[in-house]
């Protein structure tokens, strides 16, 4: 038997990005998908972005990681500069 399915969402932002999290995360449940967060944005903010949409929703939210396992329930910040 194969690999269970896992539904991914992914959420491009750009410049003004941020303005939109309260709208997009705040008060989310905790989904049974995957979401992907990709903000244009310089390194030195990327711990920062994941910390703020984290204060907003009850699902974890994390930097993703080089070869990581996408698992439901969890937002992946895109950190800048890597291509996921």
């Amino acid at each position: 038997m194969g690999t269970p399915a896992c539904n991914i969402t992914i959420i491009g932002l750009s410049t003004g990005g941020p303005k939109m999290f309260k709208p997009l995360f705040s008060g989310m449940p905790v989904l049974d998908c995957s979401i992907i967060l990709v903000q244009h944005m310089p390194g030195y903010i990327n711990a920062n972005i994941a910390t703020s949409i984290g204060q907003l929703t009850r699902m974890k939210v994390k930097l993703a990681e080089n070869e990581e396992s996408i698992e439901k329930g969890i937002i992946y910040v895109a950190p800048s500069g890597m291509h996921l």
